[in-house]
């Protein structure tokens, strides 16, 4: 894309051409002059308008795009406080087990499932659920 001192100097070439091309009769050097200085003008504020234009689609789009990178901020926010929603409800019904399955003083046993363990009733603490909940995240992928 050209810039406005290119578009500015093509346009004075082109008023010179056609000042040249286009003279005045019987005015001589003065309205030849004169008509220099209109095509200039002329060529200025066409140069001024397309310049302008540029800039206007320029803007546009820069707006456009500022539209589209602003929708897609708020998805990534929505997204962001629908995961942390799972992760609250994730952690809580973490916290819920481990109240369950918690380690009688007396015997070291985990009471919830030493509970259900028909007929021995004894299940050592940690429990399966326990250490599945403590061991590492490697440990679970895969």
């Amino acid at each position: 894309m050209a810039t406005e001192d290119e578009l500015r100097g093509r346009y004075a070439e082109a008023a010179a051409d056609w000042a040249y091309m286009h003279p005045i009769s019987n005015g001589g050097l003065a309205e030849g002059e004169e008509a220099v200085r209109l095509a200039t003008t002329w060529g200025e504020q066409i140069t001024r308008y397309l310049t302008e234009s540029v800039r206007d689609e320029e803007m546009e789009r820069a707006h456009g795009e500022i539209g589209r990178l602003g929708n897609r901020v708020k998805a990534l926010e929505a997204l962001g406080e629908e995961l942390r929603r799972q992760r609250d409800k994730a952690e809580a019904a973490v916290e819920r087990e481990r109240q369950l399955h918690v380690r009688n003083v007396n015997t070291g046993d985990c009471e919830y499932c030493s509970e259900r363990d028909y007929p021995d009733y004894a299940v050592p603490w940690p429990c399966d659920s326990i250490a599945a909940l403590d061991a590492p995240a490697e440990a679970h992928d895969g």
